[in-house]
């Protein structure tokens, strides 16, 4: 089985007021898999271009390095970025110009499967293989950590709360660790 390591490329972020109960999303998530493969898993708004490029560089590669993107869902500041990745292979949700069906592998340890509720198509990648354990890459699925017990900070943008919160109850019984979309990568407690 193929060992990956998952590597922050922009850590998402959000400002909370518990209080009001409101919440503004300030950047996304982005994450690079280094193993056999090298996979980016969301891109970030256009304004992030400088700091994924230069976390690249850090890491000596490329955008033309990349070989898939995977993109959580179809929001901008998700998939912002996905253009600048011109030799990757673009996976993302099914839409009038994809055609891709998932559960989908990319290898022994990489599997993309659908989890709907933010949106309707809605993708969660898991890497089964990493120093963590099992990391599920979620987008918008959870929003950061606090939105485990702060319920209203994802039901308030879920299309779906329902097959939201069957899809975030299949994720916390996979998982070790999530990264989110608006928040750094937290450990599952079971």
């Amino acid at each position: 089985m193929s060992q990956y390591e998952v590597i922050p490329l922009l850590v998402g972020s959000m400002k909370v007021n518990f209080e009001t109960q409101t919440q503004l999303p300030e950047s996304s998530s982005a994450t690079l898999l280094k193993g056999k493969h090298l996979v980016v898993i969301d891109t970030g708004s256009l304004s992030d271009q400088d700091s994924i490029l230069k976390v690249l560089e850090q890491q000596a590669m490329s955008v033309g390095d990349v070989q898939y993107v995977v993109c959580t869902h179809s929001h901008a500041d998700h998939k912002g970025n996905a253009g600048m990745f011109t030799k990757a292979k673009l996976i993302e949700p099914q839409s009038l110009y994809s055609t891709q069906s998932f559960p989908m592998k990319l290898d022994d340890s990489i599997e993309i499967i659908s989890t709907p509720g933010h949106t309707d198509q809605d993708l969660t990648v898991i890497v089964r293989n990493t120093k963590e354990g099992t990391v599920a890459l979620t987008g918008d699925l959870f929003s950061c950590k606090e939105d485990l017990t702060s319920e209203w900070l994802w039901r308030d943008y879920s299309q779906n709360q329902v097959n939201q919160e069957q899809s975030r109850k299949t994720i916390l019984s996979i998982a070790d660790f999530i990264v989110p979309g608006h928040g750094p990568m937290f450990k599952v407690i079971k």
